[in-house]
């Protein structure tokens, strides 16, 4: 059973966008409408942040209230009504390009597992926890590299910054049951039936909690 929420994380150059549009296309295939969303969101704080990109400020408390904001704004304008009704209505789901988790892997309250748990626990007080979250894990030089390619690095996609994201990213898929670790690495087509494997055996999901650290997700090995 298809979860009906799914988002995709991961450092940037990881292939989110890729793997979304793989993912997307597929179920489309098979008789499923994706509802596709982003955070930043296309809405009043999510275009100042896109904007803003090349130059976002480094303090990670400003940062964090900048993304916070919007994705208040996308909750309400966005992702509830969507949420509410795929719920309902068979044969859709929502495919989300980032998620409650980039706060955490970005702008977190502290990096030991405690401060990773608060940033979560913050942000599920204005956002919903996906069914699934897909976290591609990619060597920093490699997504870099592919960074590289398409222009300019912003002020998010410096190689320390990029480093000190997976390593959370790692940890989080650790801590939360919502989490799907998957190798980002090599041929598009192959990471996406990595993925496609796991979001199809997601039915037995358990509601996430994240005020502990005992809740260990499951991980997919590449």
């Amino acid at each position: 059973m298809m979860p009906k929420y799914i988002a995709f994380e991961g450092i940037d150059g990881s292939g989110k966008d890729t793997q979304l549009a793989l993912l997307a296309r597929r179920l489309e295939r098979e008789g499923t409408t994706p509802i596709i969303l982003y955070e930043p969101s296309f809405g009043v704080h999510g275009r100042r942040i896109r904007e803003r990109l090349a130059s976002l400020t480094e303090n990670v408390e400003e940062q964090r209230a900048l993304f916070s904001a919007d994705r208040v704004d996308h909750v309400a304008a966005k992702i509830a009504p969507a949420l509410g009704f795929v719920r309902v209505n068979p044969g859709f789901v929502i495919l989300q390009n980032r998620s409650i988790l980039s706060a955490a892997a970005y702008q977190p309250r502290g990096d030991d597992d405690e401060g990773l748990l608060e940033t979560i626990e913050a942000e599920l007080r204005i956002a919903p926890m996906p069914d699934t979250i897909v976290v591609l894990d990619l060597p920093v030089e490699v997504a870099l590299d592919r960074i590289a390619k398409e222009g300019a690095p912003d002020a998010m996609e410096r190689p320390d910054r990029l480093a000190a994201a997976r390593a959370r990213y790692r940890r989080l898929c650790e801590l939360l049951p919502a989490c799907r670790l998957i190798d980002g690495a090599g041929e598009p087509t192959a990471v996406a039936s990595r993925i496609y494997a796991t979001v199809r055996s997601d039915h037995d999901r358990r509601p996430a909690r994240p005020g502990g650290t005992s809740l260990i997700c499951s991980k997919t090995d590449p």
